[in-house]
């Protein structure tokens, strides 16, 4: 069966994986840990960042 695009309720003829039944018990744990208080907060160095450049 096909998964939808949510919000364009497009068909993208093939399962996304993100949305399996798996990967989404995974995301509610991690939210139900996360509102519970159990993050993590980590500083980002910008500085070490591979970004290319789109100025281009």
């Amino acid at each position: 069966m096909a998964q939808t695009h949510i919000e364009s309720g497009l068909s993208t003829g093939s399962p996304d994986p993100f949305y399996s039944e798996e990967n989404l018990a995974r995301l509610k744990k991690a939210i139900q840990g996360l509102d519970a208080g159990k993050g993590t907060e980590h500083a980002v160095d910008y500085d070490q960042l591979d970004v290319p450049d789109s100025s281009n």
